[in-house]
């Protein structure tokens, strides 16, 4: 509960004794009950989060990184700290801010996710990523956010350019063989 009130007095010094008191007393349970199901719902979600591969930013409509959740900074261009609140034009290559910006017109127009691959220096080299742009809807009169799903596939990427080596060395073996 919480209480808040107000002592009236009558007399002065030794004689002043107090007559009434006038307040106000609020259940707040159900309240207290809400905030400890969001707390919960809270670390249920950052659990979750943490045991995906996935980097998860949300962006405003200005590009601005709103939230970062990763459980390896290592992929990521700063510090979780140091992104929060910046645009991304200043934090990723000119280039990638462009693609970033149309993807995020081409969601807002058609509400549908949109997925590619970038690659991008990070505080742990280069790495591929690909990633999943999706329209977050605005809740109680704010605007829409972005949420952008990003997946390391760099290892996938050095198989595919060591596939292609080889397709390249078969074909230059067996294009110059006479059989």
């Amino acid at each position: 509960v919480h209480a808040r009130g107000q002592v009236s007095f009558e007399g002065e010094g030794e004689t002043r004794k107090p007559v009434r008191f006038t307040g106000l007393v609020m259940d707040f349970t159900d309240r207290k009950t809400v905030e400890g199901r969001l707390v919960n719902n809270e670390k249920r979600l950052q659990q979750f989060i943490g045991a995906m591969d996935e980097i998860v930013f949300e962006f405003d409509s200005e590009g601005r990184y709103l939230n970062v959740w990763s459980e390896n900074e290592d992929l990521l261009k700063l510090p979780r700290e140091e992104l929060l609140g910046r645009r991304v034009e200043e934090i990723i290559p000119q280039e990638l801010a462009v693609r970033l910006f149309e993807v995020f017109k081409q969601v807002r127009i058609t509400s549908r996710p949109i997925t590619f691959e970038y690659p991008m220096e990070v505080i742990g080299g280069r790495r591929w990523f690909l990633a999943r742009v999706a329209l977050v809807s605005p809740v109680d009169g704010e605007e829409p956010t972005f949420s952008f799903l990003a997946r390391d596939i760099t290892n996938r990427k050095e198989l595919e350019e060591r596939l292609q080596e080889a397709e390249r060395k078969f074909h230059g073996i067996f294009d110059d063989s006479l059989q």
